[in-house]
């Protein structure tokens, strides 16, 4: 079973087990939306639809057991749960409300209910992040990093001496791919084809796209690799991991997780200011990119934004320079 296959299985597990914990027309609703949403989406909304269950029994009194039951439930209810939310962060919020809409708007269509409360609720408005890259010389600070952390201190080099040729190799290929953390935890070696410096990647829904890298980034991935090259059904990025008796498990696959850690350790040295992560190193990539090719709709295919508008809205303010530049260019 490939990595993104035990993923997928894994999170079916933690769905059911939070379904049978739930009233069956819970059950029904995630089984209907199936066929149009990944198994993470489907886990986010019965853990979210679970503790709004929750929260309304034990905080309300409104124990909901069967989709009719969700009639019963009042503007004022739903107020008092958003109150509960407020702590949360906007795109937490406005994922639980959008449950909560397509839960109701799911029963309405197939007439179990006949009225919709959820309707009366306004999604929350998200503002607009401020959207952190690096600049050209941060990025060849963060790829080095590894190297020169390695020359510190006698603790630092014990460990990581050891992971600086993979560490560097994770950097490089964020920063010239533009690869999503869970794409880039997923690859094998024999997903790399050194012939015309491709690789494929499985992207969200399970499509597989074939990405390139630049010369420069094959060039480090061969020389990363070195004889691994032949073992081409292991991991491409392996973890330090021991079992329980101490002897290395060399076949461990790096998980999203510790690569996120990877790119925090350098980033702190790098740019301590600009909190970076793995995504922002991807940020940067369609930055670099847009810079280059000038058009939107190759960045949004790369990238793998289904909807180009979410590739627009990130990069609004480079196209704006490009108009103001093509302005100029225009004599009479």
């Amino acid at each position: 079973m490939g990595f993104i296959e035990k993923r997928n299985s894994e999170t079916l597990a933690r769905t059911e087990k939070i379904l049978d914990k739930n009233p069956p027309f819970l059950a029904v609703f995630i089984n209907a939306i199936s066929q149009k949403t990944s198994p993470l989406t489907r886990l986010n909304y019965a853990s979210d639809i679970s503790a709004f269950l929750g929260f309304m029994k034990e905080n309300l009194g409104r124990e909901i057991k069967t989709a009719k039951d969700l009639e019963s439930l009042s503007v004022h209810d739903i107020e008092v749960y958003l109150a509960f939310l407020s702590k949360m962060t906007e795109r937490s919020v406005a994922r639980k409300v959008s449950a909560l809409k397509n839960l109701f708007k799911y029963f309405l269509k197939i007439g179990e209910i006949e009225k919709n409360v959820m309707e009366k609720i306004d999604a929350p408005k998200i503002h607009d992040k401020e959207i952190i890259r690096l600049d050209k010389d941060e990025s060849r600070e963060l790829i080095d990093a590894p190297d020169e952390l390695a020359d510190q201190t006698e603790h630092q080099r014990s460990y990581t001496i050891k992971t600086s040729a993979r560490d560097k190799m994770i950097i490089v290929l964020f920063l010239a791919t533009g690869i999503r953390i869970s794409e880039l935890a997923a690859l094998n070696i024999c997903d790399i084809n050194f012939k015309d410096n491709s690789f494929r990647v499985q992207r969200k829904g399970g499509n597989v796209s074939i990405l390139y890298m630049p010369d420069f980034c094959a060039e480090e991935l061969k020389s990363y690799l070195g004889e691994r090259v032949k073992n081409i059904a292991e991991p491409l990025f392996l973890s330090l991991k021991t079992s329980e008796n101490g002897a290395k498990r060399g076949d461990q696959r790096l998980l999203p997780r510790a690569i996120q850690n990877v790119i925090y350790k350098y980033a702190r040295v790098v740019s301590p200011l600009k909190k970076i992560s793995p995504h922002k190193l991807r940020s940067t990539f369609g930055t670099n990119l847009y810079e280059a090719v000038q058009d939107i709709y190759v960045v949004a295919e790369v990238l793998g934004h289904k909807d180009v508008n979410t590739t627009r809205k990130h990069y609004a303010h480079m196209s704006e320079e490009i108009k103001k530049q093509a302005s100029k260019s225009v004599q009479l």
